[in-house]
């Protein structure tokens, strides 16, 4: 299941921050930012661990850390952003 949110900043970039909960598929998101202008990927930020229960703890500060995604592409003005499966996202467009 798929939970996606987006604001418009003042700069005119684009965030997108999606959940994928599904336990094993992962997901591509489709957004049109026709309306926007002509938009570039700035940054996808993934947070995911291969152990659903992992956790961050002294020893390991780190254990759950964000990370670059694997973004996606832009293509007339549609961006197909692929979201793995347990992760939760942000994904940046910033004007071209």
């Amino acid at each position: 299941m798929i939970d996606a949110t987006a604001t418009l900043s003042d700069d005119g970039s684009v965030t997108v921050f999606c959940v994928n909960r599904d336990l094993t598929e992962d997901y591509t998101l489709d957004i049109d930012l026709r309306a926007f202008g002509g938009m570039k990927l700035g940054e996808h930020i993934l947070l995911k661990h291969e152990d659903v229960k992992a956790v961050n703890t002294e020893e390991n500060p780190n254990n759950v850390a964000p990370q670059a995604g694997p973004g996606g592409k832009i293509d007339g003005g549609r961006a197909e952003i692929r979201i793995p499966a347990l992760s939760w996202n942000v994904v940046r467009f910033e004007k071209a």
